[in-house]
């Protein structure tokens, strides 16, 4: 994706409501806003981009924080791969 001048980023299919944000671990994502979503324990979360191109589930933490939702899904232990 590339960045355009107002932080929105252009995606192959045109404008997307996407912006890069920090985790509270100091990890950059890139978010999706549109794709607000609800785990399976109830919770919302967004889907956001990592460096590495893996799409990961974050959450609003406190205030103004954002996290990954493994961090804090009491059902994350059913979405982790076999290695």
């Amino acid at each position: 994706m590339q960045r355009s001048n107002n932080e929105n980023y252009i995606g192959p299919t045109g404008k997307v409501k996407c912006q890069e944000i920090q985790l509270k671990g100091g990890a950059k994502v890139i978010v999706n806003w549109s794709s607000k979503t609800k785990c399976k324990c109830g919770a919302e979360f967004w889907w956001a981009c990592t460096k590495n191109h893996k799409m990961i589930p974050i959450v609003l933490v406190g205030h103004c924080e954002w996290a990954a939702h493994f961090a804090d899904c009491p059902l994350a232990g059913k979405f982790r791969k076999n290695k």
